[in-house]
């Protein structure tokens, strides 16, 4: 199994060589004939500000503020996930 990008700007896939890790899923995944199946999907961007568990309640509210911006321009031609079987 391999685990891919879609883009939407591009109407493709991206597909990330399994060495690369910057897309990665909990395998392995059992998906039922004409069923559903939930697993975790790791995306491993570089994001240069690192969460503090122990930080206030302002500060991760920052942090979460802050994240969010990131993804929304950053990844914002992702379109969601193919998993090639």
């Amino acid at each position: 199994m391999q685990l891919a990008g879609r883009l939407g700007r591009e109407h493709s896939i991206s597909i990330v060589q399994s060495g690369e890790g910057f897309l990665t899923g909990d395998f392995p995944v059992f998906i039922p004939a004409h069923g559903r199946s939930r697993f975790g999907i790791h995306l491993g961007y570089p994001y240069s500000e690192k969460f503090d568990g122990r930080a206030s309640e302002d500060a991760r509210y920052d942090f979460g503020t802050k994240l969010a911006k990131y993804i929304a321009t950053d990844l914002a031609n992702l379109d969601g996930f193919v998993l090639l079987v």
